[in-house]
């Protein structure tokens, strides 16, 4: 089994892993004062919550952006585990190489949100970071670190504000009634929320302008359930993605004419009105329950916010009656490819 730990200007999380698996994460707040003793009980009671030995433990990683906290936290793993800790930075093997005019400058928590997000999802790719800071990160599609641009995060933004204007409270990451606001929270959330939105749709925008090709875009962080939540902020983001993952469908599809069979992968077809790419809709069913569990697995989130993100979907069961073909993946992968063939057999 292997403990995993992100050590963040605002937090410490840390995750058990067994084999491919999350099996259990905690969070602490990060001080800078505490002891190696402080950090080994903290780290020991998790385990003992997750019914988990110290001699289960097979090796820790860390990747941390606090350099001041290291000495006593890499010190509490060999003093309670007996271990050396990996520690994430340049030079580690993660699958990715840096392409910037300074490796050594490159944080840990930009380098593992790179690697995970290519090891997932491929590349090229933009993985967003909605953290103490916001970063946006292009990884091309073999595995190089291309640079990116650092925004302020959204809890920096909030304190700038409380701490640097003397009559200014401070206030609860919320979006607002209304833009127009009536009071000083509420414009002050306003101000963040929407002015936020907006720094995310533009430098999406422009760093897919600028790489001219076309880029999954990945975000991690706290801001992806408020963009969730506001229907019109969605709807802007999809305004800028849609267009440009529309064209490329297209060009695939005319590149491809050749072939007998061409598969698209769309999700969002229906909420986006794209049936008419194709001369037939194959929908992979699965009940909506179990895709909560299977979401809330893939993507290590809480029920509450994969139940956000279905609901922003049009219904499985709607998709379902929609569908020319439909393929049940309530029984599991053999079952699924089982379906697969006998489709391909009977075209």
């Amino acid at each position: 089994m292997l403990v995993t730990v992100d050590i963040g200007n605002t937090n410490i999380t840390m995750g058990l892993v067994d084999k491919d698996e999350i099996i259990d994460n905690y969070r602490l707040t990060t001080k800078l004062e505490r002891t190696s003793d402080e950090y080994g009980f903290m780290l020991l009671s998790f385990l003992q919550a997750s019914s988990i030995l110290v001699d289960e433990i097979e090796d820790i990683i860390i990747a941390s952006v606090v350099p001041k906290i290291m000495y006593s936290f890499t010190n509490s793993i060999k003093k309670y585990f007996n271990k050396e800790p990996i520690i994430v930075g340049p030079g580690i093997k993660t699958g990715i190489r840096i392409k910037i005019d300074n490796p050594k400058e490159l944080g840990a928590d930009r380098l593992v949100d790179a690697a995970g997000a290519y090891s997932i999802h491929g590349g090229p790719c933009l993985v967003i970071d909605f953290g103490t800071a916001t970063t946006f990160d292009v990884i091309s599609k073999d595995g190089d670190f291309l640079g990116g641009a650092t925004a302020p995060g959204i809890g920096i933004s909030i304190n700038a504000l409380s701490s640097q204007a003397a009559k200014l409270p401070e206030i609860e990451i919320k979006k607002p009634k209304s833009v127009i606001a009536k009071n000083t929270v509420s414009s002050m959330q306003a101000g963040i929320i929407y002015g936020y939105i907006g720094l995310t749709e533009n430098i999406i925008r422009e760093i897919k302008a600028e790489y001219n090709e076309k880029l999954k875009v990945i975000s991690t962080g706290g801001l992806g359930r408020i963009i969730f939540n506001d229907k019109q902020a969605k709807k802007d983001l999809e305004a800028i993605i849609h267009p440009y993952v529309i064209k490329k469908m297209q060009e695939i599809i005319v590149l491809n004419q050749h072939l007998d069979l061409i598969f698209l992968d769309i999700p969002l077809l229906f909420e986006s009105n794209l049936e008419y790419l194709c001369d037939a809709v194959i929908v992979v069913y699965l009940k909506e329950d179990e895709e909560i569990k299977r979401l809330m697995k893939r993507d290590n989130i809480d029920e509450d916010y994969a139940r956000l993100i279905i609901g922003n979907q049009m219904s499985i069961e709607e998709k379902k009656m929609r569908a020319d073909i439909v393929l049940d993946n309530n029984q599991g992968l053999d079952e699924l490819y089982q379906q697969i063939e006998t489709l391909l057999k009977g075209r």
